[in-house]
């Protein structure tokens, strides 16, 4: 909801002067309109604090290498 309605005015007002520079300008706009809403929702929801879903810490990046090098090693075999 938040993409389209963000989107289709500003597809109204940007294309006609921009063209395509403004068909992409309106969907970048109406991605990050969109990332934000979803943002807020999920912290809404979860109450985690923003900057833990934003903030990387080693705990984070442990077990996505370890998943990494097991599936590397699954390649390896076949």
């Amino acid at each position: 909801m938040v993409g389209c309605s963000v989107t289709i005015p500003l597809d109204i007002v940007l294309i006609p002067g921009w063209g395509i520079l403004g068909a992409a300008a309106a969907s970048s706009l109406s991605y990050m309109a969109s990332s934000v809403a979803i943002t807020v929702f999920f912290v809404h929801d979860t109450k985690i604090p923003l900057r833990q879903v934003f903030v990387i810490r080693r705990g984070d990046v442990v077990p996505l290498r370890e998943r990494l090098m097991a599936s590397v090693a699954w390649l390896r075999e076949r």
